[in-house]
C-alpha cells in the first residue's frame, strides 16, 4: 500500500503538481545558519590534542562605506575562551578583524598561549569595527542581497604528526535586533544589537533572550548511543552554561531510554562545563537489554532544570552542547561528534538577573 501510494504521488508530480510553491526556501535549521554569534561547545587542547578553530566572514559586499575607505562586509570577531580551571572559569579574549569572505583559523593552544591542560569552550561575537559593540552581522542591509554572518567549525586532532580525530560545527546564534523608531547603526549601516532603539537594554551584554540574540533550547537531547558493555566504549556528555558567575552550579534531569523505550531517570550537576561519560551518570547504560552478549542502542534527553549561585536560585538556567562517540581499542580507534538536539526555549526569568537573560561579556 505504501509502495503504491508512493509511486502515485510521484506521478502526480511529475503531471505538473506544485509543492510550496509560495513559500520562501528556507536556509535549513537555525542552528547551522550564518550567524552573529557562534558558540564552540568543545576545546580539548590536553598535551597530546589539539583544537583547531575556524571561523569565516560569508559577507563578501566589498562597497566602500562613504568617507572612510572601509568595506561594508568587515567585521571585528571577538574570541572569548571560557577556560575550566581548578576553582571554575577564566577568561581570555582577542579580536581579529575579518574582511570580506575571509576565514580565520588557529589553534586553541596558540590562540590562549596555554602549554599546558586546556579545556573549556569558546564563544565568537561579530562587533563593530571601530566601537566593537555587538551587531547584528547576519541579516542583509536594506537595498542588498547576498549571504552575511559568521560560520564556524572546530576540528580534535590528536598525535605528531596530528590524526584527525572528529569535526563540531559551531552552535550558531542569529541576532534578534528590530529597527527602533530612530535606528541605531554602526557605520556600515548594521545594527547595534544591544541598543535600546533596537530592543536591546544597553547592558553591554549579549542576552539570549530572544531580543538581543536567540535564546538556548529548553530540552536536549541526543537520538543515539552504544551499550558502554566494554570500557573501550566511551560515550561521551559535553555541556556548558553561559552564565558568568563561575562558582555556579546546574543540575540536570535526564531520562535515559533503551530499546524497549523502558525509561531510567538520574539526576546530575556540573559548574561552567563539563566532559563526562554516560557511565558516570547511570550504570543503566552498560547493560540495557538484560543480556551482556548483546549489544544494544538508546537515546537520551536532558533537562537543566536549577542553577545555584552565591546561595541564590533560579530556574531553567540555559544549557547546551554536544555528544562524542569513541570506540577506543587496541586494533581501531573510532570518534564521531554531533551537536545535542534542542527542543522549546528557555525563557529568562527577569529578576534574579535584571533583565540581561542569561548573557556573555
Amino acid at each position: 500500500m505504501n509502495r503504491r501510494l508512493s509511486a502515485l504521488l510521484l506521478l502526480a508530480a511529475g503531471a505538473g503538481a506544485q509543492i510550496n510553491q509560495d513559500t520562501p526556501l528556507s536556509a535549513g535549521p537555525t542552528g547551522l545558519q550564518p550567524a552573529s554569534l557562534l558558540i564552540f561547545p568543545l576545546v580539548d587542547s590536553r598535551p597530546g590534542t589539539e583544537t583547531m578553530v575556524a571561523v569565516t566572514n560569508v559577507n563578501t559586499d566589498r562597497s566602500i562605506v562613504p568617507g572612510t575607505g572601509i568595506e561594508r562586509g568587515v567585521v571585528r570577531a571577538r574570541f572569548v575562551y571560557v577556560i575550566l580551571g581548578t576553582s571554575g572559569c577564566s577568561l581570555f579574549d582577542f579580536e581579529v578583524v575579518l574582511s570580506p569572505g575571509d576565514t580565520f583559523s588557529a589553534t586553541a593552544r596558540d590562540q590562549t598561549r596555554t602549554s599546558g591542560d586546556l579545556r573549556g569552550w569558546l564563544y565568537v561575537l561579530a562587533t563593530d569595527e571601530q566601537t566593537g559593540q555587538p551587531i547584528d552581522f547576519d541579516t542583509p542591509l536594506p537595498n542588498r542581497s547576498g549571504p552575511t554572518g559568521l560560520i564556524g567549525e572546530e576540528l580534535v586532532v590528536q598525535g605528531a604528526p596530528e590524526t584527525y580525530l572528529y569535526a563540531l560545527p559551531a552552535i550558531s546564534f542569529q541576532s534578534r535586533a528590530v529597527r527602533g523608531a530612530t535606528p541605531a547603526t554602526n557605520f556600515q549601516g548594521y545594527l547595534f544589537t544591544d541598543a535600546i532603539e533596537n530592543g536591546g537594554n544597553g547592558d553591554g551584554e549579549a542576552d539570549f533572550n530572544g531580543v538581543e540574540y536567540e535564546k538556548f533550547p529548553r530540552v536536549l537531547s541526543a537520538p543515539l548511543f552504544l551499550e558502554q558493555t566494554t570500557p573501550a566504549l566511551k560515550d561521551e556528555l559535553v555541556l556548558f552554561t553561559p552564565i558568568t558567575f563561575f562558582d555556579s552550579r546546574v543540575d540536570l534531569n535526564s531520562n535515559f531510554y533503551n530499546n524497549n523505550e523502558s525509561p531510567r531517570s538520574r539526576t546530575f550537576s556540573f559548574h561552567c562545563w563539563t566532559r563526562m561519560q554516560l557511565r558516570d551518570i547511570t550504570a543503566f547504560v552498560q547493560n540495557l537489554g538484560g543480556i551482556p552478549s548483546e549489544l544494544n542502542t538508546g537515546w537520551f534527553w536532558i533537562d537543566p532544570y536549577a542553577l545555584f549561585w552565591n546561595r541564590r536560585f533560579d530556574s531553567d538556567p540555559p544549557v547546551h552542547g554536544a555528544f562524542l562517540h569513541a570506540v577506543d581499542t587496541p586494533s581501531s580507534d573510532y570518534w564521531a561528534a554531533t551537536l545535542l538536539w534542542g527542543e522549546s526555549e528557555v525563557n529568562p526569568v527577569p529578576g534574579l538577573f535584571g533583565d540581561r537573560g542569561n548573557g556573555l561579556p
